[in-house]
């Protein structure tokens, strides 16, 4: 985002001269290093190409070979456009306005390669005499394979320097940034991320399925319209998107491109448009909406709750529901809370359970969750009125106090610890229909999180609840983020929920010389005390 200086001649290169120059096709590569290993020892050895000469592929040589594959087969390379969206606005403004755009002449002959036999295996079996759905399956699993291979082997992938299989892959975050230096696996070595390493990872979710005794049927519907009849299943398990936190349907794009030159042939009915369908998601985007996040979010609300309404249609009457949840915002626990409870079902249990990899690029210095809730509901059976002071309040605060203990005990803390016992409290509350202030107002889901976000702070402060506002807020910060940087909007929402201002007003925790937290666009993080030690206004 910034300027640069030319390493050759030190004359300043502006951000704007470097765009310029991408979208006018001159932004090349340069090799910068091969990475080998000496067989039979540790460690890596990294070869400059001023030291020895190294191979650099012969680039017209190869789009030669492209369009001789392309003349053969009909096979293009992808030329679908890229949504801004996808990228963070940060790929297509340097003219990386394709799909094509992502990958170099060479992988884009590899995968080229690796589609056209798949396609070629699928008459080979058939060839062979092989039942055609038997040789449509492995097949797709083929596809799935090359699907998984092409997240290890674009330019957007980095260079893996703290170990693993030498190259990341290109989503280590839900967005496509702008990679500027990247690094190309072998797609045949078998110590790296490369077709025999995807090969591997479908097997071994494969391996383990049993198909002689319990045979499964997969369906492709929506979740607002199942074609299954009433009470059919005894449970439903689902993972529904998580209000506006991740584009799905934009970052399954890069895959649809090469899934749909694959196996489309075999999936015509799914793959019948150029990309993902996306009118139709269940997420809260404005850019979808005319700008309009209110828009927006009536959108998703109504399509979560026709989704729980279908689920509860379908779900036998002794049967759970379980929502996989792992978001963090009010806004989002509240649609999901509501639309639970206007479907007809209560909440009953709510466990933590660890679904991230510890070295995933998203958790390193940030207060990402390393687990998902795991909200197990059932039908309710009453649509009755609850008061809240008398019927649901006393019971939440035993409910909050007894799982911060038990949560504790097992190790699990900060954000992690919050949201579990959010979601165990939220049992009293979704058991009724409608909850009652005592005036005689309906106590709204968005209200009832911060009541128990508020217990939740009480019961892990502790003494320390009585303390002033300033000092609960710098314990919870430091309990649930450390010194990570957290979005704002998480972050002012335990400010509001414990009563202190964080960035508006004279009094606010990011203003003065003694200011307990720091702000960066849309982003803060708590100061340490080493960083705030020597102000002579902290007495």
């Amino acid at each position: 985002r910034g300027n640069s200086l030319c390493y050759r001649c030190g004359t300043t290169v502006t951000n704007d001269t470097v765009k310029a120059e991408g979208k006018a096709g001159r932004m090349g590569a340069q090799m910068m290093a091969t990475v080998c290993v000496r067989p039979g020892a540790r460690g890596k050895v990294y070869l400059s190409p001023d030291d020895l000469p190294l191979p650099v592929p012969d680039e017209d040589a190869i789009r030669a070979r492209i369009a001789a594959l392309t003349a053969e087969t009909g096979i293009t390379p992808p030329d679908e456009p890229l949504p801004e969206k996808l990228t963070g606005g940060m790929c297509t403004i340097y003219g990386l306005t394709r799909f094509g755009d992502l990958f170099t002449p060479r992988q884009m002959l590899t995968l080229l390669t690796f589609v056209k036999h798949v396609r070629s295996a699928h008459d080979a079996m058939l060839a062979a005499g092989l039942d055609g759905e038997y040789a449509k399956a492995l097949t797709t699993y083929l596809g799935i394979i090359l699907s998984r291979f092409t997240n290890f082997y674009s330019s957007e992938c980095v260079w893996y320097s703290d170990g693993g299989r030498g190259v990341r892959q290109v989503f280590i975050r839900q967005a496509l940034p702008m990679t500027w230096d990247y690094a190309e696996s072998n797609p045949y070595n078998p110590a790296a991320s490369s077709w025999h390493a995807s090969t591997r990872s479908v097997l071994d979710a494969l391996s383990p399925i049993d198909l002689s005794t319990t045979p499964g049927q997969v369906l492709r519907a929506s979740a607002t319209n199942t074609p299954v009849a009433n009470t059919h299943f005894d449970a439903v398990v689902t993972d529904p998107p998580y209000y506006d936190n991740v584009s799905y349907s934009d970052l399954s794009d890069y895959f649809y491109v090469w899934l749909s030159r694959a196996i489309g042939f075999l999936h015509s009915e799914h793959f019948s448009t150029e990309l993902a369908p996306k009118k139709n998601e269940a997420i809260s985007v404005k850019h979808r909406h005319g700008n309009n996040q209110q828009r927006a979010r009536e959108f998703y609300e109504t399509m979560m709750q026709d989704a729980f309404s279908e689920a509860h249609r379908v779900l036998d009457p002794g049967g759970i529901m379980v929502t996989v949840y792992a978001h963090k915002t009010t806004a989002g626990w509240s649609t999901l809370i509501e639309a639970t409870r206007k479907a007809g079902f209560c909440i009953t249990e709510a466990w933590p359970l660890e679904t991230e990899q510890a070295h995933r690029a998203l958790s390193q210095d940030t207060a990402a969750l390393a687990s998902s809730i795991f909200l197990v509901g059932r039908k309710r059976d009453n649509g009755h009125t609850a008061r809240y002071v008398e019927e649901v309040q006393l019971e939440m605060k035993r409910i909050v106090k007894e799982r911060v203990g038990f949560l504790l005990a097992y190790g699990i803390a900060g954000a992690d610890l919050s949201i579990a016992t959010v979601g165990a409290a939220l049992a009293p509350f979704t058991r009724y229909a409608r909850v009652e202030l005592p005036n005689g107002e309906e106590l709204t889901a968005a209200a009832y999180l911060e009541e128990v976000q508020r217990e939740v702070i009480q019961v892990l402060l502790g003494e320390a609840a009585k303390t002033d506002e300033r000092t609960q807020y710098y314990l919870m910060a430091r309990h649930n983020y450390g010194g990570a940087w957290v979005e704002f909007d998480e972050a002012n929402n335990l400010a509001r929920t414990i009563g202190v201002e964080l960035d508006s007003g004279p009094d606010a925790l990011t203003r003065g010389a003694d200011a307990l937290v720091e702000k960066k666009g849309s982003q803060v993080r708590l100061l340490g005390f080493e960083e705030r030690g020597d102000s002579e206004s902290l007495g």
